[in-house]
């Protein structure tokens, strides 16, 4: 024990040794690590700063530079007007004021807004502090790379004598031969910051070193009571071993449980009895192991009166297993106790099931007897011949007699064994003579099969002639086995045909007797009626391994079935594959429907893909809206994806339930096996993730699993984790497109688009998030969002006649409250009819048509407008068309692309705005690049565009300013 107090002081010295060291260290380590970081940020900042602001002066002088492209204007004219409005772009940043400057490529500067003095003025040999050339390294850079570069030196601040880095960024405009840019100091930053942390570390230092003198005193106080408390420690853990063995080998169940029935201490025999592992036994509450919950909740809320009456209390009752959904008779002693200070019942669980079963067979067969009576008085003369028979042998018993004394106590025991199965027998009682070789068999088997008395005769061919042809070799295999020696008894089950031609199942059991050479000189046994049993039995196999909703078979079923192709492909060879197949967008059917709507969904899809059912394809309902199907054989991958191809097809047709029609998809992962695994789980878990990226497709596909996969899964993992905080962070953002009149550019609208500003990968676009944030559930919450932001924004733009649209998802749309969600918005920000627009697209209607179009009308009521988004690219349905409450068409850009060739997709756009207008809708023209695209969608009447031509999305401040707000 002082050895071991010593090592403990000693291990205490060394901890307090590196304590030490971590506290003089870690202020130093975080000091150079946050200096460090912050000038890495700072810089990267300053570098999109200045590049930001370069991009929008070019983007403010790039008409006047299309005018000099188009040769409305000349080159000089060009660089005044260019001068004129670049010399206005002075602007204030994070760190002050700050300016666009503008130069010739020969080193004239044209713009200097703080010091117009140099303006005109050659500032071609000006140098830094190093005696570096700045304008020539300015514009060679600009020139090099006129769409950006970074140039870097060390210049003088204004009104200081210590030069500092600068970074300045330039852009070049060939046109004209000049080059605009902006830089920025932001080296004085980093002193403020290190005396900070300087301060922060002498503070720092002073509260570890009192706090490392705290910890030495506490630290001998605690040596002290950790000498007691080492002995205490083993002293009850040897008492809590020897508690925890004695408790594991009582051979009943004993467990400790809350009022509620929540178990809270088992021994190992409770595994046992319930068919779990040990561990598994505390996920699992009272009611769980019961045959009825409800009454199992009962029997524990009356416990504590009838205890507090009796002390304790035992009762038989039904348990169940839950993993088989076996019942067990059981026998509970309870008492109660406190387990951590709260009410607790401690139980002993005897299995009496063998018990049970026993006794009922017993009063049953005491009832047979008694009705058999008469019938056994009758057969007197027959047992009388057996009699005789019995007293010819008496002289053969006789020479035997000293040897069966001798072994007196071994035939009594043998004797109460065969006193105990002759109760046990049931039904028929069957004698074979080896000797006579025949048979004799009670006539009750002739009841069981439906024969009147007398007529026939049950002989061993008889028998053999009566019994199922399937069932003839293993019951002679059987009984020859017996025969043998290889079985303690002869047991074998068969079904015989009855009277009405109708096959019943029976078990024969009984045992061949020997002679003193080991010779078998006669048989005995009981034939039982096993038919209910065996109906039992099917039954119990049909809950077991099939869906009780469709009647595929489940889980269960096919992972075994799985299990066994895997277990045949490693011993013979051979491949198959597994289809886990997903319905696509199933929880909007349930939640706009109901479960039992959707329950029905589901039978009907599961009548689709059983007529793909055959010897070599297994299909199965796995759970909810998930199936899988088994395959064997093909090995050649085109057969493989045309049975995928067939899948597809299977779901293109209509779903009609109560005259409702869906059109559902399906997404379908594939995994090879055994290329792709030899194990269940690891085929599984890959045909899932061959799924989900069928799903990233586009839904409506199939995908094979490749590795590839695996790091997918793990990016997909990390994007959901950083997608639930950036909701939770505000870290989205709305960008605005503006959409102007096709005809003259005047503004008629805004369109906002929702940005992820992710601090880990950047500016995110909706197209890599919203479709994940729909499955993840989060969409509800970022639509809400969206909706909130550009309505507010749109109270600002309402005076000047500009509708702001935003989009929405179709999970939005089916969500029970979108419909009051958007028009308290509308309402609490006191918008006019037209002020706003929401954007749906064609898919959206798909799922439920009359449902949607229902809620649209409610929203135009309130005079908010609705417009067709990316029209062209889904169904496209005229009937659609002429029944949606919608106020706008808005063209898909993959239309647009082309229509400045003389191809189909001009005519479509053409015959599309024509429709449009003669249904009465206006038409908008998304992605419109070219000046030429603007004509011609003028030309054919469509009412505005949307586009790069227009205007690049941009932020909320960016785009009040192109309104001039």
């Amino acid at each position: 024990m002082e050895n071991k107090s010593r090592k403990q002081k000693q291990a205490w010295v060394v901890v307090l040794v590196i304590y030490s060291l971590i506290m003089v260290l870690f202020p130093y380590l975080f000091a150079r690590s946050v200096s460090t970081d912050f000038k890495f940020h700072m810089q990267q900042q300053r570098r999109n700063s200045i590049s930001k602001m370069v991009h929008l002066a070019y983007n403010s002088i790039k008409p006047i530079v299309e005018k000099l492209r188009s040769g409305e204007i000349n080159r000089a004219e060009a660089r005044i007007m260019i001068s004129d409005i670049v010399r206005e772009m002075t602007y204030e940043d994070e760190f002050g004021s700050n300016y666009i400057f503008m130069s010739t490529y020969d080193g004239i500067m044209l713009v200097q807004p703080f010091e117009p003095q140099k303006e005109g003025t050659d500032q071609w040999t000006l140098r830094d502090a190093n005696g570096r050339l700045i304008i020539q390294d300015l514009a060679n850079a600009a020139k090099a790379m006129p769409s950006g570069s970074f140039v870097t030196y060390d210049y003088y601040p204004p009104n200081r004598t210590v030069a500092e880095e600068k970074l300045s960024y330039v852009m070049g405009i060939p046109e004209i031969e000049a080059y605009i840019g902006t830089g920025m100091y932001v080296e004085s930053t980093y002193g403020k910051l290190e005396g900070i942390i300087r301060m922060q570390r002498l503070g720092y230092t002073g509260v570890s070193a009192f706090i490392l003198i705290s910890l030495l005193i506490y630290a001998r106080m605690l040596l002290k009571s950790n000498q007691r408390l080492q002995q205490e420690i083993q002293e009850r853990t040897y008492a809590e071993n020897n508690i925890r063995t004695i408790f594991d080998t009582i051979h009943d169940t004993i467990m400790i449980h809350d009022e509620t029935g929540k178990v809270l201490l088992a021994n190992k025999q409770m595994g046992i009895m319930y068919g779990l592992r040990r561990e598994e036994v505390y996920n699992y509450s009272i009611e769980d192991l019961s045959e009825d919950p409800v009454l199992a909740r009962q029997k524990i809320r009356a416990l504590d009166k009838t205890l507090e009456d009796q002390g304790s209390l035992v009762f038989e009752w039904k348990a169940r297993r839950p993993m088989e959904g076996t019942l067990l008779d059981v026998e509970v002693a309870l008492r109660k106790t406190t387990w951590s200070g709260k009410p607790a019942y401690v139980a002993a669980v005897r299995d009496i099931t063998e018990r049970k079963q026993f006794l009922e067979k017993l009063q049953n067969q005491y009832q047979e007897l008694k009705d058999t009576k008469e019938e056994l008085q009758e057969k007197h003369d027959e047992l009388s011949s057996i009699y005789e028979e019995l007293a010819a042998t008496e002289e053969e018993l006789r020479n035997q007699f000293v040897e069966i004394q001798s072994s007196q106590e071994e035939i009594k025991e043998l004797a109460d064994r065969y006193i105990s199965i002759s109760e046990g027998t049931n039904d028929v009682i069957w004698y074979w003579d080896n000797k006579e070789k025949r048979i004799r068999i009670s006539d009750r088997l002739k009841e069981l099969l439906g024969y009147p008395e007398g007529e026939m005769d049950i002989a061993y061919e008889t028998l053999l002639c009566i019994m199922h042809p399937d069932d003839k070799e293993s019951f002679r295999t059987d009984y020859k086995a017996h025969l043998q020696g290889e079985t303690e008894f002869f047991v074998s089950e068969y079904r015989l045909k009855t009277r009405e031609n109708v096959y019943k199942w029976f078990m024969s059991r009984g045992k061949a007797m020997v002679n003193q050479e080991g010779k078998v000189i006669r048989s005995a046994g009981s034939i039982t009626d096993i038919s209910d049993r065996k109906r039992y039995m099917e039954k119990i196999r049909y809950l077991a391994y099939y869906d009780s909703l469709t009647e595929l078979p489940n889980r269960v079923f096919i992972m075994n079935e799985l299990q066994e192709k895997l277990d045949k492909c490693s011993r013979e060879g051979g491949f198959g594959s597994v289809f886990f197949i997903d319905i696509d967008n199933f929880k909007i059917v349930n939640d706009t429907h109901g479960h039992t709507f959707g329950d029905r969904m589901l039978i009907e899809i599961a009548k689709k893909l059983t007529v793909l059912t055959s010897d070599d394809v297994t299909i199965s309902r796995i759970g909810g809206d998930e199936f899988l199907i088994v395959i064997s054989n093909p090995a050649d991958q085109s057969k493989i994806s045309q049975l995928a191809d067939t899948v597809l097809e299977l779901f293109k047709g209509a779903v009609y339930i109560d005259d409702i029609s869906f059109h559902i998809t399906c997404s379908i992962g594939i995994a090879l096996y055994p290329n792709d695994g030899m194990s269940v789980e690891e085929i599984l878990k890959h045909a899932d993730l061959a799924m989900y990226k069928a799903k990233s497709k586009g839904k409506n596909n199939y995908a094979f699993y490749d590795n590839s996969m695996v790091a997918e899964l793990s990016e997909r993992t990390e994007l959901e984790k950083h997608l639930r905080d950036a909701y939770h962070n505000n870290e989205f953002i709305l960008y605005y497109q503006p959409q102007v009149a096709a005809a003259n550019g005047q503004i008629t609208g805004i369109e906002a688009l929702i940005r992820w500003e992710s601090s880990v990968y950047g500016l995110v676009f909706p197209g890599k998030f919203i479709d994940l944030a729909e499955e993840m559930g989060l969409i509800n919450e970022i639509g809400k969002w969206v909706i909130e932001r550009s309505f507010s924004f749109a109270k600002k733009l309402m005076q000047k006649g500009i509708c702001v649209s935003c989009n929405v998802s179709s999970v939005q749309l089916n969500d029970s409250s979108f419909v009051e969600d958007v028009i308290a918005s509308y309402e609490r920000y006191g918008l006019k009819e037209g002020s706003v627009a929401l954007e749906i697209t064609e898919s959206s209607l798909v799922e439920s048509f009359v449902e949607v179009s229902a809620k649209l009308s409610r929203l135009r009521e309130h005079g908010i407008l609705i417009y067709l988004d990316d029209f062209g690219t889904g169904y496209s349905s005229l009937n659609y068309l002429k029944s949606l409450p919608i106020d706008a068409l808005k063209i898909d850009k993959s239309f647009i692309d082309d229509i400045i060739r003389d191809g189909v997709e001009r005519r479509i756009v053409r015959t599309i705005v024509s429709l449009a207008h003669e249904i009465g809708f206006n038409v908008i023209a998304e992605g419109v690049e070219l000046k030429e695209q603007q004509d011609y969608l003028a030309a054919c009447g469509c009412n505005a565009i949307q586009g790069y031509l227009v205007s690049r999305p941009v932020p909320e401040k960016e785009i009040v300013k192109y309104l001039e707000l």
